[in-house]
């Protein structure tokens, strides 16, 4: 590492010295009679530094004005620590895991593998709260960086036993209804402001959001924790803006941190006016 500073016309050498306090009263490096206005820092280990520049203008000794500049060193990646064991939980944990580095650090939180589907409550935090919707082994993967650059790659694994049978959030269906129950939305039917889906009884459900209508045309699309649940009420034919295939999902929370998605039937706007092209020999006589 190198450390840099301005030059002064009537220095005709440079000290330095590198402490752990701001006042450089205490120094753990010193280097005297420098002629460039550099000096190489290679055997500090990595940590939290100041830096003292002093300049020999004749016999005097002349501090840099702005003398007890922090420096970090940070030559290594981020230490992070998880346990061996694959942890078992039936509800809403942080995972148990720990990180260190010199800088301060960055992470992102991804699903690897795992029977169904992970919900993160903020894949940016160290600890986010995790919880899935099956039964299973799961795997997730925390990707670690410092302001250094350096990145870290860590693989956390745990046991989801939380959908015990008869306890468990249960979704049966999101079924049209009103204007919608024969699954088309007509042109004199597309200003109704009545609800298209209705959601099957829920009891232990505590929390309920939708999404918006999803275009759903190529029959595509998943209900998991990859889309945007912001809607508190069921989507209406006002909400179809243009014509097409639509479906909406719903996530379904409980008490206890459990997490479940479901999706709706499709339901088809179609507002074109149906044009007769001919009427030719209808109901005509042989």
């Amino acid at each position: 590492m190198t450390l840099e500073w301005s030059k002064n016309r009537f220095v005709r050498s440079f000290e330095v010295a590198v402490a752990k306090e701001e006042s450089c009263s205490e120094p753990i490096f010193e280097k005297r009679a420098i002629k460039s206005n550099n000096v190489q820092l290679d055997d500090l280990y990595d940590g939290h530094y100041f830096l003292c520049v002093y300049g020999r203008i004749g016999d005097a000794r002349i501090s840099a004005k702005n003398n007890g500049v922090p420096f970090i060193i940070d030559r290594t990646n981020p230490v992070v620590t998880v346990p061996v064991e694959v942890s078992t939980h039936g509800q809403a944990f942080n995972p148990n895991i720990s990180m260190q580095d010199t800088t301060a650090l960055t992470v992102e939180w991804s699903t690897v593998s795992g029977p169904g589907a992970i919900a993160f409550d903020d894949k940016n935090s160290a600890t986010p709260m995790v919880s899935a919707d099956k039964n299973g082994i799961y795997k997730i993967k925390a990707t670690i960086s410092d302001q250094a650059g350096h990145t870290v790659e860590q693989i956390y694994q745990f046991y989801w036993n939380g959908q015990s049978e008869g306890q468990n959030l249960k979704f049966v269906s999101l079924a049209k209804t009103g204007v919608a129950a024969d699954g088309f939305i007509q042109n004199s039917e597309k200003n109704d402001a009545a609800a298209l889906w209705i959601l099957s009884p829920q009891t232990l459900a505590t929390k309920i959001e939708y999404t918006a209508p999803l275009d759903d045309s190529a029959a595509d699309v998943s209900c998991d924790n990859s889309q945007t649940y912001d809607k508190s009420a069921i989507a209406s034919a006002l909400d179809l803006s243009v014509d097409g295939a639509y479906v909406i999902c719903v996530k379904l929370s409980d008490a206890d941190g459990h997490v479940l998605y479901g999706k709706s039937e499709t339901v088809v706007r179609d507002s074109g006016v149906p044009i007769f092209t001919s009427l030719a020999n209808a109901n005509a006589a042989a």
